[in-house]
């Protein structure tokens, strides 16, 4: 009978040992550097081993009430990428990562990222922040405008005119 109890409580303590491996424990977030369209973001996570967390996410304008669906971030981690001819060696951290696209440029939007696993999320699950896609590009007030034209550029030129961008350097 004492066998018994002592597999018994080896079996339990293995599934609980395995279940607290199988739930999600959220880490750093981080919003990357904006493009004129686009946001994108990491979440960094320890745990998961059944990979079957998600992080879905919802955006709103700033200042307006309902928010909108966006793709999930996608589950990354422990992906290798290896280039041996330009040294390349790096094992992808264990995260999600993802963008909101089709923006507006030069405006602030609200996102929403929700960490969900069947297993348990450890730490903050929701996460709200405030990031606001580029402007366009402006002309510097006072810049100076220089021309660069290719080679078989036959029409009028304005000055100070260069056949290249190597030679507009060493101007």
């Amino acid at each position: 009978m004492a066998n018994f109890w002592i597999a018994f409580f080896l079996s339990f303590a293995a599934g609980v040992i395995a279940r607290s491996d199988a739930g999600v424990a959220a880490g750093e977030f981080t919003v990357e550097p904006p493009t004129l369209i686009c946001l994108g973001f990491e979440w960094q996570i320890s745990g998961d081993s059944n990979r079957n967390a998600s992080v879905e996410v919802s955006y709103r304008e700033t200042g307006e009430d309902q928010w909108k669906r966006a793709l999930p971030l996608l589950r990354l981690g422990g992906e290798r990428v290896f280039r041996e001819g330009v040294g390349v060696d790096y094992t992808v951290p264990h995260m999600f990562a993802g963008s909101i696209l089709d923006l507006e440029p030069d405006t602030a939007y609200e996102c929403r990222f929700e960490l969900k696993d069947p297993e348990g999320v450890e730490g903050e699950s929701v996460r709200v922040v405030t990031a606001r896609t580029r402007g366009e590009p402006k002309e510097a007030p006072g810049g100076q405008v220089l021309h660069v034209y290719p080679p078989d550029w036959k029409r009028e030129k304005e000055e100070p005119a260069f056949a290249s961008l190597a030679q507009l350097r060493l101007a």
